[in-house]
């Protein structure tokens, strides 16, 4: 997932996201509220920045981290409720998925979008099979990050419920 990581500077976004997240803590949650993305995101990087610094390769390396933790949880989800070809199949598509490598490539919410959601619908095809409290916990903990990330994540967990109706 990191070839060519720098190949492009910063977009526009990418740009917003590393100023935005230098700044406070307070700040951060203050403007968070006028945002479409939760204020999640921001706060991480706002520690990954600290630790890693503001070039493209130390911020963009949070989302490429991200999505390569995203695959083997793909594979899980396919091979656990499904079976081995399906995880196979899945990871393969996911890893080879050109959007999805842009997404890894770019200092934005995307690819912690993705591994929350992944994380969700496991959680939840889990808590359908085991009922487990824990599980329904921890799956409560990870729709309210989903939630905090980016307000359109509110369709995995409404598709999660019909889910779980049918």
């Amino acid at each position: 997932k990191s070839f060519y990581i720098t190949k492009v500077s910063f977009d526009l976004d990418e740009a917003w996201h590393t100023y935005f997240s230098q700044k406070s803590i307070g700040e951060i949650l203050k403007i968070a509220g006028t945002d479409p993305n939760g204020p999640l995101f921001n706060l991480l990087f706002h520690y990954w920045i600290k630790i890693f610094g503001v070039s493209e390769l130390a911020t963009r390396s949070m989302s490429v981290i991200l999505s390569s933790a995203t695959a083997p949880l793909l594979f899980i989800l396919g091979k656990k409720y499904f079976n081995f070809l399906t995880g196979i199949f899945a990871v393969l598509i996911f890893s080879f998925s050109d959007l999805h490598f842009f997404f890894s490539h770019n200092a934005r919410v995307y690819a912690l979008i993705c591994f929350l959601a992944v994380l969700s619908f496991l959680l939840v095809f889990n808590l359908l099979t085991k009922q487990r409290y824990p599980t329904f916990i921890l799956l409560v903990v990870v729709n309210t990050l989903l939630l905090y990330t980016h307000l359109t994540t509110s369709f995995f967990i409404a598709a999660e419920g019909i889910a779980t109706l049918l």
